[in-house]
This record gives structure tokens, sequence and C-alpha cells, in this order.
């Protein structure tokens, strides 16, 4: 998995771009998208003060140090999270600027709706609450809380290429569960939507033929494979479970 322009675009807005050597304010040396020689065996670039670069090696080594450095310290929590597009996005930004996301998620012990709600408490230096960090936070937290694009085929419930019907119904899901009735009704694009970036993680159960504890419960190769990400198991039923003749009911 990896970073989009979302996430790019992010990072660029808040970070600004200067193509001549400069000292931050702490005295760093420092060019480009907030590159500093801590990213030397990255880039292999060294930054002296009279170095200069164009806008396009800019962008190009924000993207590696990005691919290399921030997104694996992010995706180290992918088993335990599942991340969508979205919150991958934002946290690599978030990364970016703090160092990593080992205190937002408290090391992994954080729920997703509790990593959420800490975003926005990175907003300080010094002891002080900046108002460009508060902004920055604001901008991440709304994109890790946006929903990911989903789409539907003939009738069919498509995710990241997987496709989900077998293990998702609108109708059931909303009867099922009447606090996602009171808030999307019958529309099943906002069902599934709910269903991708929340239910499955949950463990809700979108249709009468699959139940993911029962699936989870009956098969220890699949306990021995995904463990308690319980997003696995849904793809793997509608990927290979089927097709295998697993039941899970």
């Amino acid at each position: 998995m990896d970073i989009s322009t979302k996430c790019i675009a992010l990072i660029k807005k808040f970070e600004g771009c200067r193509l001549k050597a400069y000292k931050d304010s702490v005295g760093v040396l420092t060019i480009g998208y907030g590159l500093t020689n801590a990213c030397k065996s990255i880039t292999g670039l060294t930054i002296k003060s009279t170095t200069t670069i164009t806008q396009a090696q800019a962008e190009y080594y924000l993207k590696q140090v990005l691919q290399a450095k921030y997104v694996p310290l992010v995706m180290k929590y992918n088993s335990k999270y599942n991340w969508n597009q979205n919150q991958l996005d934002s946290l690599v930004s978030f990364a970016y600027n703090i160092g990593s996301i080992d205190g937002l998620t408290d090391k992994g012990t954080r729920s997703i709706s509790q990593i959420s709600a800490k975003i926005t408490a990175y907003n300080k230096a010094g002891g002080k609450v900046l108002a460009g960090l508060t902004n920055r936070r604001k901008a991440e937290k709304a994109l890790f809380d946006t929903p990911v694009a989903t789409t539907t085929v003939s009738g069919s419930y498509v995710n990241a290429g997987v496709n989900y019907s077998p293990v998702f119904d609108p109708t059931y899901y909303a009867n099922k569960y009447s606090d996602l009735k009171a808030v999307y009704g019958y529309n099943a694009s906002q069902l599934f939507a709910h269903f991708i970036n929340y239910g499955m993680k949950e463990g809700r159960q979108a249709i009468a033929t699959f139940n993911v504890n029962v699936y989870r419960a009956r098969y220890t190769d699949l306990q021995d494979a995904f463990g308690t990400n319980l997003p696995a198991y849904y793809r793997h039923y509608c990927t290979n479970g089927i097709s295998e003749g697993r039941k899970a009911v």
C-alpha cells in the first residue's frame, strides 16, 4: 500500500518549499519540503549552506523519503488497523511532521476513533500552541475521518479490487444495526462506506450468510495467518474462501 496524491498535496501545503538551503528554527540545514541531512542515506544528497535544487528534485526527494522512511512507520501498524487510503495518507503526513505515529497510536493500543480524537492534540512546539500546527492537525484529522471512495458495479459492492457482495447486503446491515439505520437509512453507498471503513473492523455482520466470528473460529489456518485482523477474514472469504468451499455460518 502506498500514499496517494492527497498525502503529497497535504504535506506540500504545510511544509512549503525552498530550493536553496536554509537553517530552520533550530539551526538545522534544510531544503525542499523540509528535507535535512538525516535523510542523506535515502536521497544521496548532502545539504550544505550553498546547496540548491530544482522544483522537480524537491518533489522527487520528498516522495523518496516518504516511501522509504515514513510509509513504513505507519504500515508497521497495518496488521492491527488495516488502514484505508485516507488514513494512510493522513498518518504519513503526521509522521513526516512529528517523526512517528507511535505516540499517537500508543504503540497500537488505541482504537481508530481514539487515534482520530488524538490527532489535533499534537499542535504544540516548545509547549506553545502554534496556529500552523493547529491547522495542519485539523487537515490531517479531516482526511483521516473521510471514508474512502467505493464503487457499485452491476449490483456488486467493490472496494480496492475486492467484490464484497458475498458478505454485504445493505438492507440486512441497516436492519441489523439500528445505529446505522438511524444515520444512513437504506442508503446503500453510505452503508457500504461504513462497512468498509468501520464495520469490518468492528466485526459487524452485514449479510445472513456470513459471520466473521464463526469464520475466524472455524479455521485455525486463517487464525494463524490473520490473527485478530477481522477485515482480512472478510477479504479472504470473498477472494478465496467461497471457491475453497469454506463455511461462515
